[in-house]
């Protein structure tokens, strides 16, 4: 039992710098997982981001269409 609270501690310490850098991110995220000294975290991109990147794709695929055909 020792053994493993002293492996939880020092997984917490090695956490706080991460902790720190999340709590200045601007996007809403979540913590989905945290297994074998990793961290799956998922963002949640501003909705006028997501429409510019999705207007950008469109965009490229419309060339890309273009290209083809010629």
């Amino acid at each position: 039992f020792l053994r493993r609270s002293k492996l939880i501690i020092i997984q917490a310490e090695d956490l706080e710098p991460f902790l720190k850098w999340l709590e200045t991110c601007p996007c809403n995220y979540t913590i989905s997982s945290m297994q074998g000294g990793h961290i799956h975290a998922k963002f949640m991109l501003d909705t006028t981001y997501q429409q510019l990147v999705a207007k950008r794709t469109e965009k490229y695929i419309e060339q890309q269409n273009q290209k083809r055909e010629k």
